[in-house]
């Protein structure tokens, strides 16, 4: 299990004492990437190679006693500096039991896989946000690095 940092709170530890191990076993079982303590803040998300390509994410953090998961999927053109993303998909409240997490977290995942095309909506990023730290082959190179992803 991930070390959980000094600064969480007492009800973010016992949400994570649970959820950590659930969480490691699910991103193994469907090949995502785990990112702990995601933006340094009581949350974890996990990434995959949406089979549409782009990015598809799972973000799950505590909220009142509860699993809270959110999910979108994006795709970046760096050339337009737009990014295509989905309306996020939830939140989705689950009991911090074994059964009722990993039922939502299935039930997250396989939504945000069968998001089709239409679902993208354009977003312009403020001009030069991409472009003043990335050069187009290492702006991919995040996604290229993500795991597929399986059912």
């Amino acid at each position: 299990m991930t070390a959980l940092p000094d600064w969480l709170s007492e009800a973010d530890r016992r949400f994570f004492e649970f959820a950590a191990s659930e969480l490691t076993q699910f991103a193994a079982a469907h090949d995502l990437r785990t990112e702990p303590w995601f933006k340094d803040v009581p949350l974890w998300a996990l990434h995959f190679r949406h089979p549409l390509g782009g990015v598809g994410q799972i973000v799950v953090g505590p909220k009142g006693g509860e699993a809270s998961l959110t999910a979108s999927w994006w795709r970046d053109d760096f050339a337009s500096e737009t990014r295509y993303l989905t309306r996020e998909l939830g939140p989705v409240q689950a009991p911090a039991t074994e059964a009722a997490f990993k039922s939502a977290l299935e039930d997250v995942y396989r939504s945000v896989r069968s998001l089709k095309e239409d679902a993208l909506l354009p977003h312009k990023m403020p001009k030069g946000t991409w472009h003043k730290h990335f050069s187009p082959q290492t702006f991919s190179e995040w996604e290229r690095s993500l795991p597929k992803g399986r059912t």
